[in-house]
């Protein structure tokens, strides 16, 4: 199971001056990934050094080894702690890793393949620092952050100099003399065993639309989690008030609805972007309905979300998959899948997790587990869009949530993007407007515009790299301000 442990800190080549201090400080804007433990490694020559802070939500979520030699940091699965860093990358089936070894030859970071855990490295002036989140890095170095891209192993000797391998993950190949029916079996019971994880939960909050893929992600909650609840943000009137509500009903399970109001969005605004550290419209909108879904969970005492992300990419759901299917072919459709699930730890799951952290929930993806990811993309597209059915994609999908036990009804709704269909991209626009002088009557294409631009204001506030230079905007800037002092006060007493 995925848990928003966090780590962050500093590898050393040089002398810092008051390392330790800095590495708190950095600890401190990822506190609501949980308690602090902080470690540091010193290595024989004195010269160089390594400070660790650890944030756990919940107890023995990050295995720590300390040897005189060496220092071990797995984040998390319990069944390679007692495997050395050499066993673990090697392990193609490893899931929801993060593992960092420090010791006399330097320091060592890999990241499993599925991409659901995230590090960010920069340079410093003395080293290297890293995160499980860009936004205590971004004070720090003046060099560009990079994600350790998943499968990838990270090297930096005890002088400094770094290289990077990358592990390949067991590629899946498209099984073309194919019996749907075995295949359908199998990926009933890989889906079983992933949620299996939920067995020892007592409380799960499913972030709901009422779509087929949360609304499986939430039948199948219930079969192993001691209580389920459904959260849905949304706006009123959206389509998804309706298509939420009827799931529910159809599954019988207790539904809570979070209504958003442009008051809401402007006042939550900065923490999203914030949170997701970018500003970009698509990703903003995206994540405001999980980002509150997520905060109505926590006040209602759930410490764990279960998301359904995965099925779109995997199954093809968007409908770009049709139209490449339709123009190009089933092998380039088959190709093209491949590519997204390939970077959709960037694209979809670290913003996803990064919403959820912040408002202190531990994330789980039970459709991203490898071995039903890998089955998954071995199935012929011709299996997956049918363009004379309705719905014509995620065919093999449907039929295996239907062969699971999920209402027929719910098998059958076509696929709406977030961001339309809980109605935030509309009031999104509105909201601006409002709250820019001079700026509520302006017509459709000049609120597009300015979304962006308010965007990026508030993101250059909280001090968020965007690129490029802003004009002045004469706007409400107090939520903003809020979050900007809350920040400020993370910092040591004597640095505000």
């Amino acid at each position: 199971m995925v848990k928003m442990s966090g780590i962050t800190g500093l590898f050393l080549y040089n002398s810092q001056q008051e390392p330790e201090r800095l590495v708190t400080r950095m600890s401190r804007l990822i506190a609501h990934r949980g308690t602090e433990t902080i470690y540091k490694f010193i290595f024989d020559s004195g010269s160089s050094s390594a400070f660790i802070a650890v944030r756990e939500l919940w107890p023995d979520q990050v295995y720590v080894q300390s040897k005189p030699s060496s220092l071990l940091v797995i984040e998390q699965t319990p069944k390679v702690r007692e495997c050395s860093f050499d066993e673990i990358v090697k392990d193609v089936t490893a899931f929801n890793l993060l593992v960092l070894e420090i010791s006399t030859d330097g320091l060592r970071a890999f990241r499993s393949s599925d991409g659901t855990k995230g590090l960010y490295i920069a340079r410093i002036d003395t080293g290297y620092a890293f995160s499980s989140e860009k936004k205590n890095l971004w004070k720090i170095s003046s060099e560009m952050i990079q994600p350790l891209l998943p499968g990838q192993v990270l090297s930096i000797d005890s002088s400094g100099r770094e290289n990077v391998k990358v592990y390949a993950s067991d590629k899946p190949h498209v099984v073309h003399n194919f019996d749907k029916q075995r295949e359908i079996d199998k990926l009933a019971s890989l889906l079983n065993e992933s949620f299996q994880e939920l067995k020892n939960i007592k409380r799960c909050a499913v972030l709901f639309s009422g779509g087929i893929d949360s609304s499986l992600a939430a039948y199948q909650t219930t079969k192993y989690c001691s209580k389920t609840l459904l959260v849905t943000a949304l706006c009123r009137d959206s389509h998804d008030t309706i298509a939420s509500t009827r799931a529910a009903e159809l599954l019988g399970i207790e539904h809570v609805l979070v209504e958003i109001d442009e008051n809401t969005i402007w006042h939550t605004l900065p923490e999203v972007i914030y949170a997701i550290e970018t500003s970009e419209r698509m990703h903003v909108e995206i994540a405001l309905p999980f980002f509150l879904a997520a905060r109505e969970a926590r006040i209602r005492g759930y410490q764990l979300a279960v998301s359904g992300q995965g099925p779109d990419e995997l199954f093809a759901g968007y409908a770009k998959h049709e139209r490449i299917f339709k123009e190009s072919g089933p092998e380039v459709l088959e190709s093209s899948l491949r590519n997204e699930i390939r970077i959709t730890h960037e694209n979809n799951l670290q913003r996803d997790a990064r919403a959820v952290a912040f408002n202190g929930l531990d994330i789980f993806f039970p459709f991203l587990q490898p071995s039903f990811v890998r089955t998954a993309l071995s199935i012929p597209a011709r299996f997956k869009i049918n363009p004379g059915m309705t719905p014509s994609r995620k065919i093999i999908f449907r039929e295996l949530a239907m062969s699971l036990g999920l209402p027929r009804e719910l098998t059958k709704v076509p696929k709406r993007a977030t961001q339309y269909s809980s109605g935030i991209s509309k009031l999104l626009a509105t909201t601006v407007s409002n709250n820019v002088e001079g700026e509520t009557y302006a017509g459709k294409k000049q609120k597009t515009r300015l979304v962006q631009v308010v965007l990026d204001t508030i993101a250059s506030k909280l001090d968020i790299p965007i690129g490029g230079k802003l004009g002045e905007l004469k706007m409400d800037f107090e939520p903003t301000l809020k979050l900007r002092e809350r920040l400020d006060s993370l910092a040591p007493s004597d640095e505000r």
